[in-house]
């Protein structure tokens, strides 16, 4: 992943083989991949993705984004766990908005779908809310967020 920092006041141009080249203006992401004779691009990012991991959780509600620099919508979630069992939920200013937690279990991805989605503004604050914990270790989680309301 290539991020050109969202304050920059030039683009950035990369060549990745020579021959291929990309050139992101500020806030601008791209992620290259090596096919095993060349560097290749995705298309610019049309969404974005908010993660991360607790290595040791405890039941309680954490901040994970204060505001988005444009309007986004909440589109997904996707969580796993090393170790034991517990809860997700999401919250938008402190108010839980996922109609149903989700079940966390070592060996398995929680997935949660948002329908309709959920819009969060400049100074919205993103959360996650942990409960019911049994041994729970090593979780990460992906938060999918993107421009359209559908």
């Amino acid at each position: 992943q290539i991020t050109s920092r969202y304050g920059s006041g030039y683009p950035l141009t990369i060549n990745l083989d020579g021959s291929n080249f990309a050139t992101l203006n500020p806030g601008d992401t791209i992620f290259v991949f090596w096919t095993g004779s060349a560097w290749m691009m995705t298309d610019q990012l049309q969404k974005e993705s908010v993660q991360g991991r607790f290595e040791t959780p405890t039941a309680k509600s954490y901040l994970i984004s204060r505001g988005f620099r444009t309007p986004l919508y909440i589109s997904k979630i996707f969580a796993n766990v090393d170790s034991g069992t517990g809860q997700l939920a999401i919250t938008k200013n402190g108010v839980t908005i996922t109609s149903s937690n989700l079940n966390l279990t070592s060996g398995t991805e929680a997935q949660y779908t948002f329908s309709p989605k959920i819009k969060f503004d400049y100074t919205d604050k993103l959360g996650i809310t942990l409960s019911s914990l049994s041994n729970l270790e090593g979780v990460h989680y992906r938060i999918d967020l993107d421009q359209s309301s559908i």
